[in-house]
């Protein structure tokens, strides 16, 4: 073989989308550590049915196709299960920087027009007012006074919802720097996200 060339069987699998590569590794590893934050953590069997959890649980509250959920979340086992839900729900996620400023937060949020927004509670005080403000429905507070996201850990009765989102589904709408105006968003669809990651 020459020198610098691959064999293809050295090539990483490439997933249609990102959901799946969870769902496998949650199959073919079950038991194997996935996530640490400081004294919490979860498998990847775990961490799919915190995944499912979550989406169903968006699924209950309208999300699906065309709707978007935003999040302001350090990082954290949250962050990592509700970027997770979110696309397994088939919705879109807009990621945002939770140290933004309320004007900033503002723009983005009212581009965005999110069905719900999940945040750390160390920025209720700038998030909630905007809630009310811009008439999202679904506030979701993430910390020991609102909620965490790994409740579902020992259910291994949750599932996936099905069917999931497919390759040309938007995942997420993630907004740009504003270095030169405005931040706007760009859509990332699942297969873009699934071949960067790969």
């Amino acid at each position: 073989m020459p020198v610098g060339l691959m064999e293809l069987n050295d090539l990483p699998k490439i997933h249609r989308k990102v959901v799946h590569m969870l769902r496998e590794a949650g199959e073919l590893t079950p038991d194997s550590q996935a996530l640490v934050c400081n004294e919490r953590s979860l498998t990847y069997g775990e961490y799919v049915w915190c995944v499912g959890g979550f989406a169903i649980e968006l699924q209950s509250l309208g999300a699906g196709p065309g709707e978007r959920v935003a999040l302001l979340c350090g990082n954290s086992i949250e962050i990592a299960a509700a970027m997770f839900g979110i696309h397994a729900a088939g919705t879109q996620a807009v990621p945002v920087n939770p140290t933004y400023t309320a004007r900033e937060l503002r723009h983005i949020l009212a581009d965005a027009v999110p069905l719900a927004v999940v945040y750390d509670e160390d920025i209720r005080d700038v998030v909630e007012p905007l809630l009310k403000e811009l008439n999202i429905k679904h506030g979701i507070r993430i910390g020991d006074d609102g909620r965490h996201l790994d409740t579902w850990k020992d259910d291994q009765t949750i599932r996936l919802p099905e069917p999931l989102p497919g390759p040309e589904n938007l995942a997420t709408l993630q907004h740009t720097g504003g270095t030169t105006g405005l931040p706007k968003g760009v859509n990332t669809t699942h297969r873009q996200m699934s071949v960067n990651i790969s």
